[in-house]
């Protein structure tokens, strides 16, 4: 579909022989301006954007259940990827909006306000993905190099809750303020035929830049120096133990030495590498679309590099599943539908544990195993393991 602006030409002479030509002038001339991208591209962008939102919004929603339901999976570290899931969620709920842009032939074609929000929303998300892998760096740093004790105390649920609390208000500041003083807008977007920074602002370029700034530099260095610091501590670590595996009243000094970084287990490294696998993938996903962004000559691949974006919203449950130990073990359960098998299940879901489902009311039993149900008065089915046959609280897992 082409647009077309009427334009005025100039008058350029007022003698009667010319009277014709001026006339001609006057008239409105129509110039055709070709749209950025055509609609059978749009068309099938759009439903592609419907099959990676579908899909993540399935993946993500498997993580924050996972995470719900085992307690196994209920670590620190999981505070971070449980917040990813949920932004991951969000941006697969509103960008499915972008469809609505892409397929229609006039512009936006229902309230602002709803590509507004969507437009606010998928931003804020985008911002703290990269913020969030930035704490998952810093956590995983001090995972593998402090001491527990210090790890503990660095990451107590009252510095996580406050972490990750900041990080999405920080998020929501930089990308609402600035519209709400008039550097930008938000909306929908008659270049790019979605809901994002309006292009036709004239404000738009610095508030990108003034984002860009304010959210991507420190998160890509601390990204760049935890897993570099990791990496050296690790492969220095394997060396150092193969060298001095023959010294065994050194190594034991080692082992009971608590000013020391406790030795990386196997499964620490695992959990590090998988969560590196999630940072590359963010890394390989968003990169084409900012040089699309930054390089004027690219900008014509925004609309296809976009969809490497919203890729990244699906495919880190794909690496929890393939590589995580914790998630990989849970996954399975969860799909095939058997929830009462799932590891270290958490307390109240142990009244789905028994035989068939719940119990009658009025039946009883002359004995309960691990996790049996029993009726107790008027209060309903309620759990009643004894302190003796309760399962034991999870060991800490990184």
């Amino acid at each position: 579909m082409s647009n077309v602006i009427p334009t005025q030409a100039m008058e350029t002479s007022s003698s009667p022989s010319d009277m014709t030509t001026i006339n001609a002038s006057m008239m409105p001339t129509f110039i055709p301006i070709r749209d950025e991208i055509d609609i059978p591209q749009r068309i099938i962008i759009g439903i592609i954007l419907t099959v990676i939102c579908i899909f993540g919004f399935c993946g993500n929603t498997l993580v924050i259940v996972a995470v719900f339901l085992s307690r196994k999976l209920r670590t620190t570290t999981n505070v971070y990827v449980v917040n990813l899931a949920v932004a991951d969620l969000l941006s697969c709920m509103f960008q499915i909006w972008d469809v609505v842009g892409l397929w229609s032939l006039n512009g936006w074609p229902i309230a602002d306000w709803i590509c507004v929000i969507s437009s606010a929303v998928s931003l804020i998300c985008v911002a703290f993905t990269i913020i969030d892998l930035a704490l998952i760096a810093v956590n995983r740093y001090h995972k593998v190099l402090y001491p527990m004790h210090l790890y503990q105390k660095i990451y107590s649920n009252r510095n996580v809750g406050i972490m990750v609390g900041a990080a999405w208000l920080y998020c929501t500041l930089v990308v609402c303020v600035p519209p709400s003083l008039g550097i930008g807008k938000l909306g929908y977007s008659f270049d790019l035929k979605t809901c994002a920074s309006d292009e036709s602002n004239p404000g738009n370029k610095f508030y990108t830049m003034l984002s860009t700034a304010l959210i991507f530099p420190i998160p890509l260095v601390t990204l760049i120096f935890c897993y570099t610091k990791i990496f050296l501590f690790v492969r220095d670590h394997q060396k150092s133990i193969t060298a001095t595996r023959r010294k065994s009243s050194f190594r034991a000094q080692l082992d009971t030495d608590p000013t020391k970084p406790p030795k990386p287990d196997p499964q620490t490294v695992q959990i590090t590498k998988n969560l590196l696998y999630v940072v590359v993938a963010f890394v390989v996903c968003f990169t084409p679309y900012a040089l699309a962004v930054a390089v004027p000559p690219l900008s014509i691949a925004r609309h296809w590099s976009g969809l490497l974006v919203m890729f990244n919203s699906s495919i880190n449950p794909i690496i929890y599943g393939l590589k995580h130990p914790h998630f990989k073990e849970v996954f399975p359960y969860i799909l095939r539908g058997q929830w009462r098998d799932i590891p270290e299940l958490v307390g109240f879901m142990h009244r789905f544990k028994s035989e068939g489902s719940f119990e009658r009311r009025g039946s009883s039993r002359g004995s309960l195993s691990r996790g049996s149900l029993s009726k107790t008065g008027e209060t309903g089915f309620v759990s009643t393991m004894s302190r003796s046959q309760s399962p034991p609280p999870p060991p800490y897992s990184p």
